[in-house]
């Protein structure tokens, strides 16, 4: 009986035509069985962990016997007495090693006598628990992740299931450290199968909802990825359009334009002549528009790219206020990217120092801060030709910079007070710069008002405005 027992649970090991519930090709038990136990391990429940770690060290022993090897020592192995006295020492029922392993150690360890689908089902195990209903150690759980991702060959050999099993989790998972480790995991399945990854993500969810959204966006934050995942789409327009039929004119040339930008061979001069005839960014406010926006980010990263997208600038500056308030930074963040790389004309800058002012009362601090942040570089930009237009959108922005001095979030608060002394430069105001401190806010409105009684109504309104978003209250009231 026992013999058979053997032989049942070690058939396990070979490999099984049935389906698994994600679609894979195995059924994985022994992965199933090792990722529920490994996952309870995590477990925040005393008496729930123990229980796991003693199945797991006898599971483990058995594989070893099985093998006809020794057991093996974890990865991370403490020095331990009774380990060096021999197994015949220890308590009857005692866990061994594995009482001294952490979970990564007890994911790479079983690793090795595991075949790739098992290991499928511990990923898959490991982001199931990620779930904020799951009452789980989530940085032990992050260190499985982390396994798979430093050995992706064996370990990220089924991407599309990995793939369809954040997406079905993701939307529960609001832990940030949890969040980036499956982002992680995203890049490592490009790289190792970019192909399956773009086919998967369309397959998944053809309307694109939130959670793909997401999925593509992270493909899209960094420029070796983006680059690969643009010449995938680019080779598989036939699989999109069936996908996206709706929107693939759209989405090819949007695809089409990122390829030009990417390209080596395409001059700015020549970018630019493209641009002006296809007009690609002329989108909804969707996710076609997002995700472009986006890939906009990653590429302006890049100075060679930059010079490229400068040609972009007006119509990114005049779509500023009418975008929702994620795609509002995502714009910000491609304008401080091309500041950072290429000189700014005067012209682009005085527009944007009319637009910027508008989204100091938005709904994010995020796009508070950088919106006052780049106000703040773009005030000193103006030539000879445009300095008194310049001046003029300065000295409209000074009540809503001396307000914001008061935001409920200090970063905003910081950077207002930096951009109100440049603010006082620009204008030549020596009396403006000696206030423009938190405490003295009331002060600083009164000098305001003193230097120019015939804005009085203006600047009321202004405070009403603020007023009214209900951004930033002065500290202490």
């Amino acid at each position: 009986m026992a013999r058979s027992s053997s032989v049942q649970i070690w058939s396990l090991f070979e490999p099984d035509d049935s389906s698994s519930p994600y679609g894979t090709a195995d059924n994985g038990l022994l992965g199933q069985l090792l990722g529920h136990l490994i996952v309870c391990w995590t477990s925040k429940v005393w008496e729930i962990q123990q229980e796991a770690l003693l199945a797991l060290h006898h599971l483990c022993r058995f594989i070893q016997q099985q093998k006809g090897t020794m057991s093996p020592q974890p990865d991370n192995h403490r020095d331990d007495p009774e380990h060096s006295q021999g197994e015949g020492k220890r308590e009857a029922g005692k866990p061994s090693w594995l009482s001294l392993c952490s979970t990564r150690g007890m994911a790479k360890t079983f690793g090795k006598y595991l075949r790739p689908a098992d290991k499928t089902f511990i990923i898959l195990r490991a982001i199931e628990a990620m779930r904020d209903s799951c009452v789980c150690d989530k940085e032990e759980l992050i260190s499985i992740v982390n396994v798979a991702e430093a050995e992706p060959a064996s370990w990220l050999t089924e991407v599309s299931v990995i793939t369809r099993c954040i997406h079905n989790n993701l939307h529960d998972i609001s832990t940030a450290s949890a969040r980036h480790s499956l982002n992680l995991l995203l890049l490592s399945m490009a790289k190792q199968d970019p192909r399956e990854m773009i086919l998967s993500l369309t397959d998944i969810s053809p309307a694109c909802d939130r959670v793909t959204q997401d999925m593509w966006e992270v493909l899209l934050s960094q420029l070796p990825i983006l680059v690969v995942v643009l010449r995938e789409l680019n080779s598989n327009l036939q699989h999109l359009q069936l996908c996206w039929p709706l929107r693939f004119h759209r989405l090819k040339a949007c695809i089409q334009l990122l390829i030009l930008l990417v390209s080596s061979d395409v001059t700015p001069e020549e970018f630019a002549q493209i641009y002006s005839m296809e007009k690609c960014l002329r989108l909804r406010n969707g996710v076609l528009f997002s995700l472009t926006l986006q890939a906009l980010v990653t590429l302006s990263q890049s100075p060679k790219r930059a010079r490229k997208i400068l040609v972009l600038l007006p119509e990114l500056i005049d779509r500023l206020r009418r975008v929702h308030s994620k795609n509002r930074m995502k714009m910000l963040l491609v304008f401080r990217n091309l500041m950072g790389h290429v000189k700014i004309a005067s012209s682009t800058a005085l527009q944007l120092a009319e637009k910027l002012p508008q989204l100091f009362d938005d709904e994010s601090s995020e796009v508070r801060e950088l919106s006052i942040c780049l106000f703040k570089e773009i005030i000193q930009m103006a030539n000879c030709m445009h300095k008194r237009q310049m001046q003029k959108n300065v000295q409209e922005s000074l009540v809503p910079l001396v307000l914001h001095m008061s935001d409920e979030t200090e970063s905003v608060a910081k950077a207002s007070q930096e951009a109100l002394y440049v603010a006082a430069k620009v204008l030549k105001w020596k009396w403006l710069s000696h206030h423009p401190q938190a405490h003295e806010i009331w002060r600083t409105a009164e000098c305001l008002l003193e230097h120019d009684r015939s804005r009085a109504e203006k600047y009321a309104r202004q405070s009403m405005a603020y007023l009214q978003h209900a951004q930033g209250w002065p500290r202490g009231t």
